[in-house]
């Protein structure tokens, strides 16, 4: 005995088109939400730990500036400069040291990046491994121009000079190794020259 029934056709599922646009189109409207919306609930990454100085500093257009031709950056590479007022003392001995920590713990591309102590007067004793500039009008110039541009007013930090000699970023002289090294790091990798 066979049944006559008629065999009616599998049932579609109505959801099935909207669920495979729905995979397609929701990334795209949550990236969108992320990047240009920009909710309130989601704080905002700064991947730099030191703070930008905009426009950078110009010391190659500033007449006191003249002084950090002594670092002779070549392209591609970098200076860490430490400025603060007076002779270079204790704290400032122990900036440079802590700079050129940081540059040897930064490995091989540590060789583009010169170590400085922009002061007022020269120190008793020469700093080893880096170069101390005495020049009170430099350091007043990169202070004042530096507080300008940042709104943070400081008699001492640390900066970091391109090749050009444009101060590009600033630290205070407590600011985490950790966050420096990184934003060398940083600086280093987007310049090599291959």
């Amino acid at each position: 005995m066979t049944d006559n029934t008629p065999v009616s056709p599998p049932k579609r599922n109505v959801w099935v088109p909207f669920a495979v646009i729905g995979a397609f189109v929701a990334p795209i409207l949550i990236a969108w939400w992320f990047a240009i919306a920009h909710p309130e609930a989601v704080p905002h990454q700064q991947l730099n730990h030191g703070e930008l100085i905009h426009p950078p500093v110009d010391f190659a257009a500033d007449s006191a500036g003249g002084a950090l031709e002594a670092l002779k950056l070549a392209p591609a590479e970098w200076g860490l400069v430490y400025f603060g007022a007076g002779p270079c003392e204790l704290d400032c001995q122990r900036a440079v040291n802590l700079l050129t920590t940081i540059r040897g713990l930064i490995g091989a591309q540590g060789a583009r990046v010169h170590v400085a102590a922009l002061v007022d007067a020269a120190p008793a004793e020469p700093i080893k491994q880096a170069l101390t500039i005495a020049a009170p009008q430099a350091r007043a110039s990169l202070a004042r121009e530096a507080a300008a541009r940042t709104g943070t007013a400081r008699d001492q930090g640390i900066v970091i000079l391109d090749s050009r000699r444009l101060a590009m970023m600033i630290f205070s002289v407590d600011a985490e190794p950790a966050g420096i090294k990184e934003d060398l790091k940083r600086l280093l990798r987007g310049s090599a020259i291959n």
